[in-house]
């Protein structure tokens, strides 16, 4: 018999319908493994919900699907990922459309904050050094507030960013890009609180780039692009594939609405106004010092 449940995770709070097979025990150890990789965590109970920001109902279905049932999202896996910490990242992204409605957004970045506590966003593309720099500004006290996933939140006033994945994960020097396994590093000192943002930053970090930064706003139609294809990734579904094994199957959630559109352009906006830069260095450690001496001005 399916019933329903409390999920508190990125931020919202989900009216999770599961089936009989997803146990207490299920659930407690899919939570435990993976709420510090999920912004806002992934925590399950029983407290009745009056006034839910999203509804999810999730069956044991023969094929993955996902679709939309007016307000509804509703979730089919097969037994084996049912009972898997993929529940928790397909709950995490179909979570993402009451996000999005409520001016918060998943994004695939970098945080930290600084001694004022303001926040630092470190955006590149996978491999262009966002973490290395991170963990840089971090030793010298900037605390890391996301690796890879933070969550932005778009208000009239200000732009914020709030914590995102607690776990860092490092690629290892050496190895083959894109077949490695990352190791994850323990960060030390892990801010949690909304902080206001204070600088965005584009990453590139390769030993023979020449030292280099440049304001990037205006914002240029490409960077504009950029930006709108990052902060749609997660509506989209396109970093969850609902089967791990034995096939990778991941379609295109249909979650987006105008709301959802209207928070990212707004957010895109106001990255402009806070103001952009792209950063070239050749370490981690020397582009770190470029930040703090931007901050400094």
């Amino acid at each position: 018999m399916p019933r329903e449940l409390r999920l508190d995770t990125g931020y919202v709070t989900i009216a999770l319908t599961v089936p009989d097979e997803v146990t207490e025990d299920v659930l407690g150890s899919i939570g435990a493994e993976v709420t510090r990789l999920l912004p806002g965590g992934w925590r399950t109970g029983e407290a009745p919900l009056v006034d839910p920001d999203l509804r999810v109902a999730v069956a044991s279905t023969e094929r993955p699907s996902i679709r939309l049932a007016g307000e509804c999202v509703l979730v089919g896996l097969p037994p084996p990922v049912l009972t898997s910490a993929t529940l928790a990242y397909i709950t995490y992204t179909a979570a993402e459309r009451a996000r999005q409605q409520r001016g918060l957004i998943t994004t695939h970045a970098c945080a930290v904050t600084t001694p004022e506590g303001q926040g630092v966003v470190l955006l590149g593309d996978k491999g262009s050094g966002k973490t290395d720099t991170a963990l840089a500004m971090a030793a010298k006290g900037y605390p890391l507030c996301g690796d890879d996933l933070v969550v932005l939140a778009t208000h009239p006033e200000r732009l914020e960013v709030w914590a995102g994945k607690q776990v860092v994960a490092v690629r290892q020097p050496g190895v083959l890009f894109g077949y490695e396994t990352k190791t994850a590093v323990h960060c030390g000192q892990f801010a949690t609180p909304v902080v206001p943002v204070a600088l965005v930053v584009r990453v590139g970090i390769h030993p023979s780039a020449q030292p280099t930064i440049v304001a990037g706003t205006p914002l240029s139609v490409t960077e504009r692009l950029r930006l709108a294809e990052n902060l749609a990734r997660y509506i989209t579904g396109t970093p969850t594939p609902l089967m791990l094994e034995p096939e990778v199957y991941a379609p295109v959630y249909p979650l987006d609405d105008p709301a959802c559109a209207t928070t990212r352009a707004a957010v895109i906006r106001q990255i402009a106004d806070v103001g952009l830069c792209y950063l070239q260095a050749p370490s981690a450690q020397q582009a770190a010092g470029m930040i703090e001496e931007l901050l400094c001005r």
